[in-house]
This record gives structure tokens, C-alpha cells and sequence, in this order.
């Protein structure tokens, strides 16, 4: 939730986020970071997420959500 709130306050190049958090996990953040973003894709930071979770659905979960 920490990172939505700062990327919503100020433009980020790229984002590193760990994708197992508590609360909001890294994926729904980045989901919300790129809905916040919504039309202005200059605006929008790369997502590069990292985890310990090495199956292929993850990895396809977080492409999904716009991660790198």
C-alpha cells in the first residue's frame, strides 16, 4: 500500500517491489499502480518484481499486472 500511496505522489522511472508482502501484495500494487497511470503511459514506472516463487503461473500473473 506504501508504494501505490508514493507512486501516486510523485513520477517513478521503475519500481522494484517484492511480490509476497502483507496487505497488498505486490502484484495487486502494481495492478493499481498501472491503473493510476491509465492513459498516460509516460507516466506509468517499470515494475520489476522479485520473489522466491519460481513456478510459471506467478511469473504470468505478475507479466500480467505489468510487471517486467
Amino acid at each position: 500500500a506504501a508504494g501505490v500511496a508514493a507512486c501516486a505522489a510523485r513520477r517513478y522511472d521503475a519500481v522494484l517491489m517484492d511480490l509476497r508482502m502483507p496487505g497488498v501484495d505486490g502484484i495487486e500494487a502494481g495492478r493499481r499502480i498501472r491503473a493510476a497511470a491509465a492513459g498516460a503511459a509516460e507516466a506509468a514506472p517499470r515494475l520489476v518484481g522479485l520473489s522466491a516463487e519460481v513456478r510459471a503461473e506467478e511469473r504470468d500473473r505478475a507479466m500480467g499486472a505489468g510487471f517486467a
